[in-house]
């Protein structure tokens, strides 16, 4: 990937805005219970702790990627599926890993803009039923959301503290 991502500099951020529709597009099914969400938030900490910050609790590593772009959260969700061998919910796509997702919090969002613009023209040709009334009735958006998620929050309810506990997480507290 590294020759590639030196002939084609913008190679990472196509596939970063695509890793993150893709997320965008599962997250609401992916975090329909406090358990889903813990357990969500408890892989990409993992993915954030495998990058180089191993003594980071399970909490400072998602208090620090509660700070990022949400794009950038977005692909240490690809990451977490892609470990967790979760294959996006669109047939014929997959996960592109992201070096380094933190990257993506130095673009400028009218560059990111123009990148998602040009992964939602690419995933609607191949998938029409995308952009569908029925889609559009259901609420399906192709497109990024401009707030962060608070993945702190995903592991600090009651039932979240117990399933912690429960699954060897340990203390949310440390």
């Amino acid at each position: 990937m590294g020759l590639f991502s030196w002939i084609f500099p913008n190679l990472d951020v196509s596939n970063a805005t695509n890793n993150a529709l893709l997320v965008e597009l599962m997250l609401p099914r992916l975090t329909e219970t406090e358990e889903e969400k813990c357990s969500l938030a408890h892989s990409v900490a993992d993915i954030y702790r495998a990058g180089g910050f191993r003594s980071y609790s399970d909490m400072q590593a998602l208090g620090q990627l509660d700070k990022q772009r949400r794009i950038v959260q977005l692909n240490f969700i690809a990451l977490a599926l892609d470990a967790n061998q979760i294959p996006p919910f669109i047939s014929g796509q997959m996960w592109i890993p992201i070096k380094n997702p933190f990257r993506l919090g130095n673009i400028p969002q009218s560059k990111i803009d123009s990148w998602v613009e040009a992964s939602v023209h690419f995933l609607t040709k191949s998938h029409p039923e995308l952009i569908s009334p029925e889609a559009k009735r259901v609420g399906i958006s192709l497109s990024i959301k401009n707030t962060p998620l608070c993945f702190t929050e995903w592991v600090n309810t009651p039932t979240a503290r117990i399933m912690s506990l429960a699954n060897g997480w340990g203390s949310i507290d440390d």
